[in-house]
């Protein structure tokens, strides 16, 4: 039917809005200088249910220090 034609393999895919959408999403969350309790661990919920059923990653900042940084960055501690 038509209802499925609009969520397609397309909206699934990492590169998808949708993924682009969460991934600033869970940033923004996680960057706040202060986040609800409850948004945070349904936030965490979200990610790891998007992670683990869908196969998303999203790149997390590492806070080391109180200095923020890609993962994929090398930096010498």
């Amino acid at each position: 039917g038509r209802e499925s034609a609009l969520l397609d393999d397309s909206w699934f895919s990492s590169d998808s809005f949708l993924h682009c959408f969460c991934k600033d999403f869970f940033l923004l969350v996680q960057d706040a200088s202060v986040v609800d309790g409850d948004l945070l661990s349904w936030t965490r919920k979200l990610k790891e249910l998007l992670e683990n059923s869908l196969g998303w990653e999203f790149q997390q900042k590492s806070a080391v220090d109180g200095i923020y940084f890609e993962e994929n960055d090398e930096v010498s501690l």
